[in-house]
């Protein structure tokens, strides 16, 4: 099988000059983590008494703070910016039957988009449609992916969809 690009890909290539990449910044995690250390020290300066649940609730906090800070400092979310309007892109996945492969393939690129309703979708994760598209729906990147075990392989190229009915019609 043929090496298709990625949405992303697509949406970073020299080709296509409209979109920006964003990543979260890791201030947000170091915040966190100050928020617990913030704990520790309120549970050192300040006496409680020995029946108080003040203290435990602060060593809760504290180790609340400090997990989410952590994993909000590796777990950075890389965001797709439209250059022009400021729109962010959403990704979202709906899965068909594997059995509709072909007809579904033959659909997208013959840009009968409106007949994807026909389809019968299933719950199985065996053939994906991934979607990137605005919050408006406006416009839509596509693309086909079936699995064959441990990964997800691109059947077909990146298809780019402007009808926002259409686009309103593939994600429900």
């Amino acid at each position: 099988m043929e090496k298709n690009i990625t949405i992303e890909e697509y949406l970073l290539s020299s080709t296509n000059d409209m979109v920006s990449v964003k990543h979260h910044s890791p201030l947000t995690g170091i915040i966190f983590i100050l928020c617990g250390v913030v704990c520790i020290v309120v549970n050192k300066i300040l006496v409680f008494t020995s029946t108080s649940i003040v203290p435990a609730i602060l060593i809760m906090a504290t180790i609340a703070f400090a997990i989410i800070g952590l994993l909000q400092i590796v777990m950075k979310k890389t965001i797709y910016v439209d250059k022009n309007s400021g729109k962010r892109f959403l990704f979202r996945e709906v899965f068909y039957n594997l059995n509709e492969k072909s007809e579904l393939i033959k659909l997208l690129e013959d840009g009968n988009f409106k007949l994807l309703s026909g389809l019968q979708k299933s719950q199985v994760e065996s053939l994906k449609l991934r979607v990137a598209c605005f919050s408006d729906k406006t416009v839509a990147f596509v693309q086909v992916l079936s699995y064959i075990p441990y990964e997800y392989v691109s059947c077909t190229g990146v298809i780019k969809i402007e009808d926002q009915g259409v686009i309103e019609n593939i994600l429900h």
